[in-house]
C-alpha cells in the first residue's frame, strides 16, 4: 500500500505545479496591464495640462460660418468678411498684466483705472464703444510723473445724467482719489479729477468717423509688442496685420531666433527685450533668465548683453523688460547704454518707473533715446485695449508721434486685428527707428 501511495502523491504534486505557474504568469500579466493603463492615463493628463493651445467655443463671424478661436492665438476674421457689430457688454473682464510694475498708488495707474471705469460705465448705459471717442489727449506732468489729460466725446444720444450716476459708482469702486463733477450751468459736460489733478473731460457731441483717406498729416504711432519669442504662430499673426508692428523679443524665449528671423523676412523691426531687475523680485515678479541686476559688476552686465544680442539677430534697438529697480540705477544703465552704443542700437525706455535713468545714460553714451507713452493691455480686455489704441492715435495726432507697448495676449491680438480695420489712417503706423529719424 505504501508503495502505491507514494507515486500517487508525487503525481498529484506534478499535476498541480503547472497550474500554480500559470496563475503566477496570469497575475504578472494583469499587473503589467494595470500599470500600463495607469501610466497612459497619467501621461494623457500631463499632456492636456501642458498643451500650448486650448480651443474655446466657436465665435460666429457671419451667418452660417464660424472660426475657432484659440487661447494663445485668436483666429482673425477673413479680410473679405465683415465682422458683426459687437453688442454692448455689461461689464469689462478685468485681467491685469501679471508683471504690473506701475505702483497702484501712482497717478498713471489710477488714470488707467479711470479709463476703464469710463468705458465700463458707457457699456452699462447701452453706449457702444464706438460712441466713446477721444478728441484730445494732452501729456502733462505732476511731481515728476507724466500723465494724460483726456477729452472724450460721448455720442449725443446718451443720457448724460444716467451715465454720470453709473460712472460715479464705477469710479468709487475702481479708483481711489477719483472725483466726478458736473460744472455749474453745463448740462453736456462731466469732469474727473484724480488726487486733485484734472484728468478727464467728458462732453456730449457728434462722433467723427475716423479718417480712412490717405494721411495728410505727419502724425506717427509706433506699436511695440513685448515678450515675443514664445510662439512662431503669434509672430506670424502679427506679421499678417495691415500695419508694421515692431517685435521686442525676450532673448531666452524658446523661439526667439525663429521669431526674429520671421520679422526680418517680413520687413518688421526687431528689438531686444532686455530682462532687468524689478522692485518685486523675488516675491512678486521674476524677470526670467539672463536678467540684469543692480548687484552685478559692469563686466557681468556686458557679458549678459553680448549673449542676448547673439540670441536675437537683426535687432535695431532694445527696451527693458520689467526693470523698475534696475533702470533707476545710474551705474547699471551706464553699462547697458555703453554696450548698446557699441552695437549702434537705440534704447526705448518702457518707463516702468518715473525715476528711470535711461535718458541720462543714453545722453552720456550718445545712444538714440525714446520713451513709451502708453501701455495698451495692463487690463486684458479687447474693448479696453482698443480704447487705449484710440488714445494712442489721438496722442500721436497732438504730439506728432507716440509709442504704445503691448504684449502678445489673445485679447491684444484680437484688439489689434479689429482696430487695424477701423483705425484712423491719418495716423501712420511706423517703426521706432522711423520716429527717431523724424525727431532728428
Amino acid at each position: 500500500m505504501t508503495t502505491k501511495k507514494k507515486p500517487t502523491r508525487s503525481v498529484s504534486r506534478r499535476k498541480k505545479a503547472p497550474a500554480s505557474s500559470f496563475s503566477k504568469v496570469r497575475l504578472l500579466l494583469w499587473t503589467a496591464l494595470f500599470g500600463l493603463t495607469a501610466g497612459s492615463l497619467v501621461l494623457a493628463m500631463t499632456l492636456l495640462k501642458t498643451m500650448p493651445y486650448e480651443t474655446s467655443p466657436k465665435v460666429p463671424v457671419s451667418p452660417g460660418q464660424s472660426l475657432t478661436v484659440r487661447r494663445e492665438l485668436p483666429a482673425p476674421v477673413p479680410r473679405d468678411m465683415t465682422p458683426p457689430t459687437p453688442r454692448p457688454a455689461a461689464k469689462i473682464r478685468k485681467k491685469v498684466h501679471p508683471y504690473e510694475e506701475i505702483p497702484a498708488e501712482s497717478l498713471e495707474y489710477k488714470i488707467r483705472e479711470a479709463d476703464m471705469a469710463i468705458l465700463q460705465a458707457a457699456l452699462q448705459c447701452g453706449i457702444s464703444s464706438e460712441g466713446v471717442r477721444h478728441t484730445s489727449v494732452e501729456q502733462r506732468e505732476s511731481a515728476g510723473q507724466e500723465y494724460h489729460f483726456q477729452t472724450i466725446t460721448i455720442a449725443p444720444s446718451a443720457d448724460l445724467k444716467k451715465l454720470g450716476a453709473t460712472l460715479s459708482t464705477t469710479l468709487t469702486t475702481l479708483v481711489d482719489g477719483a472725483v466726478l463733477t458736473a460744472p455749474r450751468g453745463a448740462d453736456r459736460d462731466l469732469r474727473i479729477t484724480v488726487d486733485g489733478f484734472p484728468t478727464h473731460r467728458l462732453v456730449l457731441g457728434t462722433i467723427q468717423a475716423p479718417s480712412r483717406q490717405s494721411p495728410d498729416s505727419e502724425a506717427a504711432l509706433a506699436i511695440v509688442i513685448d515678450d515675443m519669442g514664445r510662439s512662431v504662430r503669434e509672430g506670424a499673426f502679427l506679421a499678417d496685420l495691415d500695419m508694421p508692428v515692431s517685435f521686442s523679443i525676450l532673448p531666452y524665449n524658446a523661439h526667439a531666433r525663429e521669431v526674429a528671423e520671421l520679422a526680418h523676412r517680413r520687413g518688421l523691426e526687431v528689438l531686444i527685450h532686455l530682462p532687468m531687475e524689478p522692485r518685486g523680485y523675488p516675491e512678486t515678479a521674476d524677470p526670467g533668465p539672463g536678467a540684469l541686476f543692480t548687484s552685478m559688476k559692469r563686466q557681468t552686465i556686458r557679458s549678459l548683453m553680448v549673449r542676448a544680442l547673439q540670441r536675437v539677430p537683426h535687432a535695431s534697438g532694445a527696451n527693458n523688460h520689467m526693470g523698475s529697480r534696475f533702470t533707476e540705477s545710474g551705474p547699471g544703465m551706464d553699462a547697458v547704454l555703453s554696450e548698446l552704443a557699441g552695437h549702434r542700437l537705440f534704447f526705448l525706455d518702457s518707463v516702468t518707473t518715473p525715476r528711470s535713468q535711461g535718458e541720462n545714460a543714453s545722453r552720456k553714451a550718445r545712444v538714440p533715446y525714446i520713451r513709451r507713452n502708453i501701455f495698451l493691455d495692463n487690463v486684458q480686455d479687447a474693448q479696453a485695449i482698443i480704447f487705449q489704441l484710440k488714445k494712442a492715435e489721438t496722442l500721436a495726432r497732438r504730439r506728432g508721434a507716440a509709442v504704445a507697448i503691448g504684449h502678445p495676449y489673445p485679447e491684444t491680438l484680437r484688439a489689434l486685428d479689429e482696430w487695424s480695420r477701423t483705425r484712423d489712417t491719418s495716423v501712420r503706423i511706423r517703426t521706432v527707428t522711423d520716429l527717431l529719424k523724424k525727431r532728428g
